[in-house]
Parts: C-alpha cells; sequence; structure tokens
C-alpha cells in the first residue's frame, strides 16, 4: 500500500516502473506537450541519431538519442550502463519535459530516461 502511494505520487521512483504502463503515441506528447510536461510516460519507436558517452575505462555514462515513431521523434537522455544500437525497437520510460534546461543548453521535447527496455 504504502509502495503504490509513493509511486502514485512520484511514479519516476525506482521501481515505480509497473505503475507506468500506458503506451502514450508520440504524435499525441508532441502535440500536447503542455499537458504532458513534467508527467511520467512511457513511448514507444525505433533509436536514430545515438550518442553516447564512456568514461576513460571504457564503461559507458550516458546516451542521449531520439526515439522515434514515423516522422515524429522525442529526444531521450539516459544514463546506464548498458549499450543501445541505432534503430533498435525500444519501450522508454521516464519524465517528459516540453522544455528542458541544463546550463545554458535548452532541449526541447525531452524524456529524462529512468529506463529503456528492448521490444524486439
Amino acid at each position: 500500500m504504502i509502495a503504490t502511494l509513493f509511486c502514485a505520487l512520484i511514479p519516476t521512483l525506482p521501481g515505480c516502473s509497473a505503475y507506468v504502463d500506458y503506451v502514450a503515441p508520440i504524435p499525441r506528447i508532441i502535440h500536447n506537450e503542455q499537458f504532458y510536461s513534467g508527467k511520467a510516460v512511457r513511448v514507444a519507436g525505433r533509436v536514430k541519431a545515438l550518442n553516447q558517452w564512456r568514461s576513460r575505462d571504457g564503461k559507458f555514462l550516458y546516451q542521449a538519442f531520439f526515439v522515434c515513431q514515423s516522422r515524429d521523434c522525442i529526444h531521450v537522455f539516459l544514463e546506464s550502463p548498458k549499450p543501445i544500437r541505432n534503430d533498435a525497437a525500444v519501450a522508454v520510460r521516464g519524465s517528459y519535459y516540453g522544455e528542458y534546461r541544463n546550463g545554458k543548453t535548452v532541449t526541447h521535447n525531452e524524456i529524462e530516461a529512468t529506463e529503456v527496455l528492448p521490444t524486439e
């Protein structure tokens, strides 16, 4: 009961992925960004334009990519030790932001991912 309450209040907590099951179509999120901004979402699509940053010892630290359905894409940022590949079919869970500011950098339509799962 307590876990359910915490996940209802803060769905991006680790272990709460089971409570975020609705897969929103990417075009719907992009066209209604004010409704989805700041909320936990789950989207599915293909990985495009993958960038990966590694530590000096070769471990993956950060990954940024676009997850796309047809022509509509959302930028995804992920801290993960697991590598992803371009054109892989994935499901992404995390918090969506219509506009995300990190210092001087501004990114539009971004998901701060907590989990990326292969769907193939």
